[in-house]
C-alpha cells in the first residue's frame, strides 16, 4: 500500500500534532519527541522535493503512535 504525496504529508502532520499532544501530556518524553518531530519534519520535506513516499513499515509505526492513550482518552470523553 502506498500513500498519494499530498495524503502522506496530511498524515506525517497529523503525526505531527500526536507528537506535540504527547510531549505535553508526558513531559518526560519532550526530548525524544522533539528528535521525532525533527525526523518527520525531514521526511515530508523528502516528499515534496523527491516525490517519496511513505513505505508500508512507517505507515504501520504512524498507527501505532495514533493509538497511544485512544481508549483512555474514549473514555475521559464518555463520562
Amino acid at each position: 500500500m502506498e500513500l498519494t504525496k499530498t495524503k502522506s504529508i496530511k498524515l506525517l502532520q497529523l503525526s505531527k500534532l500526536k507528537l506535540k499532544c504527547l510531549s505535553i501530556q508526558q513531559p518526560q518524553l519532550k526530548d525524544n519527541v522533539q528528535r521525532m518531530i525533527k525526523t518527520t519534519n525531514a521526511m515530508i520535506k523528502d516528499i515534496r522535493t523527491n516525490n517519496a513516499r511513505l513505505q508500508n513499515q512507517t505507515i504501520e509505526n504512524l498507527l501505532e503512535l495514533f493509538s497511544i492513550d485512544v481508549e483512555e482518552q474514549y473514555k475521559s470523553l464518555t463520562r
